[in-house]
């Protein structure tokens, strides 16, 4: 297993205060940098989610200790890999933490 990257996340309204959390998520040694966005995308833990849905157009840029490794949308369809391609392997990269920080609207 890699070893856990610790993920937070900007909270959206003050109702979604009360569920914002801190996840740890742990991935299998041959995963990649998708791998990665797709289960912070996916998880779902009660009333919180990875990325917070606000309408299907808010633009999510996933920030790590290594820099932006992705910008994501609310819907889950639109995703950009700014510096790494996607299939990029998690153990070369040594992220250790990633914060989803809402930065406006997709165009």
């Amino acid at each position: 297993m890699i070893d856990t990257i610790i993920y937070n996340r900007d909270s959206v309204c003050q109702g979604d205060d009360y569920v914002n959390r801190t996840l740890e998520i742990s991935l299998p040694d041959d995963s990649v940098l998708e791998d990665l966005v797709k289960r912070i995308l996916s998880t779902r833990i009660g009333n919180y989610s990875g990325i917070a849905y606000t309408g299907g157009r808010t633009r999510w840029a996933l920030e790590s200790n290594i820099g932006i490794i992705a910008y994501v949308c609310d819907d889950g369809i639109r995703n950009e890999y700014p510096k790494w391609d996607k299939h990029t392997p998690l153990k070369s990269l040594g992220i250790t933490n990633v914060y989803g920080r809402s930065s406006g609207l997709w165009e």
